[in-house]
């Protein structure tokens, strides 16, 4: 199959194996609420320094350029928690991402950073096509038990350094 870890445009034509017996996991919504929160207050900062006035009381136009990013942040974090889950299939893990789908084959995967992935809550694995990959992973780490249990292939972080040099751990 040519669709390891890349988007599929149509999706009428392919059904990948995960679709018959499947689980259905969303991302923790903690760290994404984390994410475009600091985004949020970043992009308002940036806005109001660069565009508004300095002055006290703020005018109408300042509260403007911060509340601006503030709501879109707000919009674009709740269509992130709605529109990100995964599919945990018998031979792949599925990433519906917005309106990419991503699949992963556990054929695929060489090497697991447990370390990492434990530590903070994002599942890092390295590919037989020498990419790293970083998965923000559910609360319950559904997600990191399967690929654990499934991948059959996996090397120790000696091996997959002798094979992919350029890797940087």
């Amino acid at each position: 199959m040519g669709l390891k870890g890349k988007s599929v445009k149509n999706r009428a034509n392919y059904a990948p194996n995960c679709y018959t017996s499947h689980m259905k996991v969303y991302a923790s919504p903690r760290k994404t609420i984390l994410n475009y929160t600091i985004a949020g207050i970043v992009m308002a900062a940036i806005f109001y320094f660069t565009f508004g006035s300095w002055k006290w009381p703020p005018l109408a136009g300042d509260i403007l350029f911060v509340t601006l990013p503030i709501v879109i942040a707000l919009i674009t974090m709740i269509l992130g928690i709605k529109m990100n889950w995964y599919e945990i299939g018998k031979k792949s893990l599925t990433h519906h991402k917005g309106n990419k789908l991503l699949v992963y084959y556990y054929s695929d995967i060489l090497y697991i950073d447990q370390v990492y992935s434990e530590k903070h809550k994002v599942l890092l694995f390295y590919t037989k096509q020498g990419h790293e990959r970083y998965l923000p992973m559910d609360s319950e780490m559904k997600i990191y038990q399967a690929v654990i249990e499934r991948c059959k292939h996996l090397i120790s972080q000696e091996e997959y350094q002798i094979r992919y040099p350029k890797t940087k751990f």
